[in-house]
């Protein structure tokens, strides 16, 4: 009989250490808003969707025509988006990802504050963009460059 007491008390607190775990865990990975709507933006120039990239674009803030894109790349260029690979026609963009995010540094958090104390719902967010590409003899490489946005409202709002 003690040692089941004992299994159970353990069992208890392996139980409580794993749920606080959890908590404190989503806690820490929670996405900065606007963040699913970069992903999405990315999906949308990956399947060369004008839809799908102006969905996730704050109201009508996104303004410009896609008539002219033809390939992935013209289609993130328009979202104000480049990487050095893109100067290089014979490279063949295969797919655009979200890598992460940087954490707030002073100064965007001083930003970030002053916006959120005039109840503004803008937020700055730095985020790093993947692309996989093959290069002009067939071999698969990655580039990567870094990226400033607003976020209003889960939505982008501009990039620069």
């Amino acid at each position: 009989m003690n040692k089941t007491l004992i299994s159970v008390i353990i069992t208890a607190a392996l139980l409580l250490g794993a749920i606080l775990s959890a908590v404190l865990f989503a806690g820490c990975c929670k996405a900065p808003d606007g963040i699913s709507a970069l992903e999405g933006m990315l999906d949308g120039c990956n399947k060369k969707s004008e839809k799908a990239i102006v969905s996730n674009f704050f109201s009508s803030e996104f303004s410009g025509s896609f008539s002219s894109c033809v390939t992935p790349d013209d289609y993130l260029r328009k979202c104000g988006i480049t990487f050095d690979y893109m100067y290089d026609e014979e490279n063949v963009t295969e797919k655009f990802y979200l890598i992460g995010t940087a954490a707030e540094d002073d100064d965007t958090k001083e930003v970030n504050d002053l916006m959120s104390s005039i109840s503004s719902d803008y937020k700055i967010i730095e985020a790093y963009i993947a692309a996989d590409y093959k290069d002009a003899d067939g071999n698969k490489q990655t580039a990567m460059t870094t990226v400033t946005f607003t976020a209003k409202e889960g939505k982008i709002f501009y990039i620069s």
